[in-house]
């Protein structure tokens, strides 16, 4: 059983992170750094997707910052303003969205591949979520869905078109 819980919670994460990667690389140019009625610009939401996607993969928020494709890419990453009570300011190239994205995926099949069925029903380690690690990896899928829905539904709305159903991970 636990195989199989694996392997569907591996399936749907990697869809959705597909998805996100399919409303970045459809994105027109123009819409890139251009904010939404009551959103950031796109760079700025696909930023914060991934960069959620990447925390919640973590064991807790414990040395986030410390990973080594964190320490490489320091100057992207900056000050965290994600990870504060403000409204973040920076944008992001397609590139290093799609890089930061790969990285993301990579590390997703690791760490589902890694767990137990005691690591997933330990509480997940981050005290502002109340849940085990199997709730927060769906969770975080979620997340992840939301976010790539809303810059999918831009993309249509300014190109016609946007990502298509993804129904598991490539």
């Amino acid at each position: 059983m636990l195989e199989t819980v694996k392997s569907a919670i591996a399936a749907q994460y990697g869809a959705a992170l597909e998805t996100l990667r399919l409303a970045v690389q459809l994105c027109p140019p123009e819409l890139w750094d251009q904010p939404a009625r009551g959103e950031g610009p796109f760079s700025q939401v696909a930023f914060h997707a991934v960069f959620y996607g990447d925390c919640y993969l973590g064991l807790s928020s414990e040395g986030f910052k410390e990973q080594e494709f964190h320490r490489k890419n320091a100057g992207r990453f900056g000050d965290y303003e994600e990870m504060e009570d403000r409204v973040p300011v920076n944008t992001y190239s397609r590139d290093w969205i799609a890089e930061y994205l790969a990285f993301v995926a990579g590390k997703a099949r690791e760490m589902i591949a890694a767990e137990t069925e005691q690591s997933l029903s330990v509480p997940c380690g981050f005290d502002w979520l109340r849940m085990t690690r199997l709730e927060l990896y769906l969770y975080g899928a979620r997340h992840l869905q939301h976010h790539a829905a809303q810059l999918s539904l831009r993309v249509q709305f300014a190109a016609g078109a946007g990502a298509k159903w993804v129904r598991a991970a490539p």
